[in-house]
């Protein structure tokens, strides 16, 4: 996590990019997901300054109404209102009020509609939640608002992909925070031209194989952010290098989430290229029968302690130039 004082300058120049020199340009609904943290719920700035503001539940199917997201209107609040949230989503987003649970993100994002209806707005946001994984023929709901998941979409599922979600939301513009660079930035996504009327039919997202692998894989590296900020790491490391790490994990064909978490540890912590070693592959490639991270826990410790060499490499590499 990266937990550090909010930057006053940064903070600025973000008010700046989010809200504009004019009113017409300013975003009309503040989406929130409590499902974490309800931010209205804790003595903070923010809830003394927006308790009394009405809220839109997304009434996302199936779910509690304490878990639902929510709709704020920013019609008519103040600058100084204004202040207060992107303070407090800032806060957030360099990890303020994590808790051993890890990241606590309930500000999603500053919605920019064509239409100011709250409430078809809401009925469209709960509606894009369902999504058909390949080769199940039952939906499962798809946290697409998660700052930490929409930010990526785009290059996950494709731009098109994107702008024709923000069309079936009746949404121009989209902005989420982002940690970026030891600070926080604005998630700059697509936009779109136009809202899309459609079939209901389309509302719902359908995957192939290759992009519901790709939004497990991203699902894998928001866990590991939230575990590994818990492990004792030699060094820190950032959102990408984590998900190259899923990714790698995926590849061997682990699925099971402890097997995962072991393997990305090993790779954080060992070495990182601990899995090209021949006991590890010929490990790896066994997990049918022992899972991996059972297999870890009875490496001995000189055999860690060679991982962490990376001795092995070196005769390798000298393996492959005599060959």
């Amino acid at each position: 996590m990266i937990n550090r004082q909010p930057d006053e300058r940064i903070l600025n120049a973000l008010h700046c990019e989010i809200f504009g020199a004019s009113e017409e340009n300013w975003p009309a609904f503040l989406l929130i997901d409590p499902s974490l943290r309800d931010p209205l719920g804790e003595n903070s700035d923010f809830a003394s300054c927006w308790n009394d503001v009405p809220r839109q539940l997304v009434q996302v199917q199936g779910w509690p109404d304490e878990k639902r997201p929510y709709l704020l209107p920013l019609a008519g609040c103040s600058p100084q209102d204004q202040a207060v949230a992107l303070r407090f989503a800032y806060e957030e987003t360099l990890g303020t009020y994590d808790d051993e649970r890890g990241q606590r993100r309930s500000f999603c994002a500053w919605l920019f509609p064509y239409d100011l209806n709250i409430k078809r707005l809401g009925n469209r946001l709960a509606q894009r939640a369902v999504a058909f994984p390949p080769n199940h023929s039952t939906s499962v709901v798809f946290r697409y608002w998660d700052p930490r998941l929409s930010a990526d979409i785009p290059r996950v599922l494709g731009q098109e992909t994107w702008q024709a979600h923000l069309g079936l939301l009746g949404l121009r513009r989209w902005i989420s925070l982002l940690p970026r660079n030891n600070d926080v930035a604005i998630a700059n996504l697509p936009e779109t031209r136009s809202e899309t009327t459609g079939a209901a039919e389309t509302l719902a997202w359908r995957l192939d194989v290759k992009q519901w692998r790709d939004l497990e894989i991203l699902s894998m590296r928001n866990r590991l952010i939230q575990c590994s900020a818990a492990w004792d790491l030699k060094t820190q490391h950032g959102s990408d290098d984590l998900e190259a790490v899923a990714r790698r994990a995926f590849e061997h064909g682990l699925s099971e989430e402890y097997d995962i978490l072991r393997f990305a540890y090993c790779a954080l912590n060992i070495h990182p290229e601990f899995d090209s070693h021949p006991e590890v592959a010929e490990a790896i490639s066994s997990v049918g029968k022992t899972g991996f991270a059972e297999m870890v826990s009875d490496w001995p410790e000189d055999f860690i302690a060679e991982l962490a060499s990376g001795r092995w490499l070196d005769h390798t590499t000298a393996e492959i130039h005599t060959s």
